[in-house]
């Protein structure tokens, strides 16, 4: 039997482990483990576990991955959200759906600062639906909005899923992170008109805003999204202008974010210890996932999976824009049943290689990976998000929060169509990068 056929055996048995419930590391190391000992003896597997949980987790690089997790945290305890989302509210709140578009701001502004788009779904749920339901709007709508733009998180900058994709390509951290700017803000832009057009078509999804903001209340109001500033411009900034590294820059970051909430939200000892402590958690959770992967990824690396399916993609009659066309696709039925780190840690080990075969940019597939990955986080059945802002929300059902997200899916895969004919909105920035 050829090897690549154990590989694929293995790939399967893997999907029904994580389908079955076990965790994708622990399910990826056994299934690689397997693997190994299956294709290359017990002495290639005992050296592969004995190497790989160090030489895979001990680089330099990898220390980004915990200091913008802290300085999420940081952000998440000092209220930046909320900041962000009063700053919008004044100045969008009389528009058709204003204070919508105010949350899908709070979310872009927020994202900046907090790559986890889980951890914006709990904090948007809380701040920003009681203030839509005090006006009148309707659930679907004001609860929909929240899942949705929560999702930004994973798009801007700092995002825990580009961090995750540059350890597996090897990719430049630094010029994802810049390569998400201009996306996340077409994605800010359809998403707010949509809600414009939305509520103008039909008044009764979002009454208006009795209070008319005067224009000295509405330049005071930028006050409250002044850290989010500060943090954004400190960590973007330093990277495109080449100050910082992308791990200088989560330390630079983290540093801020630590100082403005101390000052702001007089920050205990206890909630230190607590936001150190919830850091940590989500670091080790990361890097099992990568080890897990990575011995299930050399498990593949031997038995020339990766190869067989790169030179069976691009040796098909087809035109390589159809086949990337069927890989996103893919995507979008992958986020159905897994959630997004899984689904790049699963995808990429096999699907990159064809990527660079095709001629394709790998930053600026990265950028529509992470798109997609963000569409499986608010699409049924997994949805993460939606039950994130359904279990946060008492008086909404997770029916209502899945009716609400479903115009900005299609926002979502207008964003991907507008990216596939012009990459250039991508890569715009991180070719104008201090090198």
């Amino acid at each position: 039997m050829e090897s690549y056929v154990f590989g694929l055996i293995g790939f399967v048995l893997l999907v029904v482990f994580i389908v079955l419930g076990i965790p994708i590391a622990f399910a990826g190391a056994l299934v690689g483990t397997i693997g190994l000992f299956v294709i290359g003896g017990p002495g290639v597997a005992i050296h592969f576990l004995g190497s790989l949980p160090y030489s895979e987790v001990s680089f330099y690089a990898y220390t980004a991955l915990p200091l913008y997790i802290l300085m999420g945290e940081f952000a998440y305890h000092g209220g930046y959200a909320s900041g962000v989302y009063r700053t919008g509210q004044a100045w969008l709140g009389k528009l058709p759906g204003g204070m919508a578009i105010a949350t899908v701001i709070g979310g872009a502004g927020f994202g900046a600062v907090c790559g986890a788009s889980v951890a914006s779904s709990a904090v948007l749920a809380k701040v920003c639906v009681p203030e839509m339901e005090k006006l009148g709007y309707d659930k679907s709508l004001s609860a929909g909005t929240v899942a949705a733009c929560a999702n930004l998180s994973s798009m801007i900058p700092p995002s825990g899923l580009m961090i995750v994709y540059s350890i597996f390509t090897e990719q430049s951290l630094g010029k994802l992170f810049i390569a998400g700017i201009l996306p996340g803000i077409l994605l800010t832009i359809l998403f707010s008109i949509m809600i414009f057009v939305r509520v103008r078509v039909n008044p009764s999804l979002a009454p208006s805003a009795a209070e008319l903001i005067s224009w000295r209340k509405r330049f005071i109001s930028l006050k409250h999204g002044l850290g989010i500033f500060l943090i954004g411009g400190v960590v973007l900034g330093g990277i495109y202008l080449g100050i910082f590294t992308p791990t200088e820059s989560g330390a630079a970051g983290a540093f801020l974010a630590l100082i403005l909430t101390s000052v702001t939200r007089g920050l205990s000892w206890e909630s230190f210890k607590n936001v150190l402590l919830s850091a940590l958690k989500t670091t080790v959770m990361v890097l099992f996932i990568i080890v897990g992967i990575m011995v299930f990824t050399q498990f593949l690396t031997l038995s020339r999976v990766p190869i067989v399916v790169s030179e069976f993609l691009a040796d098909l009659p087809v035109p390589p824009f159809l086949i990337i066309c069927c890989i996103l696709a893919f995507y979008l039925f992958l986020g159905m049943f897994f959630d997004a780190i899984s689904m790049i840690a699963l995808t990429i080990p096999v699907l990159f290689p064809t990527i660079l075969s095709l001629g394709y940019d790998p930053i600026w597939f990265g950028i529509l990976a992470v798109l997609m990955c963000e569409i499986g986080l608010i699409t049924p059945p997994v949805g993460v998000n939606c039950y994130v802002v359904s279990g946060v929300l008492n008086n909404v059902s997770l029916e209502e929060v899945f009716k609400g997200v479903f115009p900005f899916v299609i926002m979502n895969l207008i964003a991907i169509v507008i990216l596939l004919a012009f990459p250039k909105i991508v890569l715009f920035l991180p070719n104008l990068m201090a090198r």
